[in-house]
């Protein structure tokens, strides 16, 4: 690897550090959310209108280092029940 990557990795990884530290639940899935999209539109898979993204409640725990109680009150107060 480069030092340019090596750099960029650990921006990443520190910016990840903050986000599971500071940010309240909402925040940690948005900022999760906007990292995927750019990275999908920089590879030219997705658009930042939208995207598809075939997660479960539980792949987002995971990633966002939440609950799978806490994801759900975050999504459900965001988009809504399901109906």
């Amino acid at each position: 690897m480069s030092w340019r990557s090596e750099w960029r990795c650990g921006s990443i990884y520190r910016e990840w550090v903050v986000s599971v530290g500071k940010r309240d639940g909402l925040a940690r899935v948005a900022h999760l959310l906007c990292e995927f999209g750019r990275r999908l539109e920089v590879a030219g898979l997705g658009k930042s209108e939208g995207f598809y993204l075939p997660m479960t409640q539980e792949h987002l725990a995971d990633a966002t280092g939440m609950s799978l109680v806490h994801i759900n009150r975050v999504l459900t107060a965001v988009f809504g029940p399901r109906p």
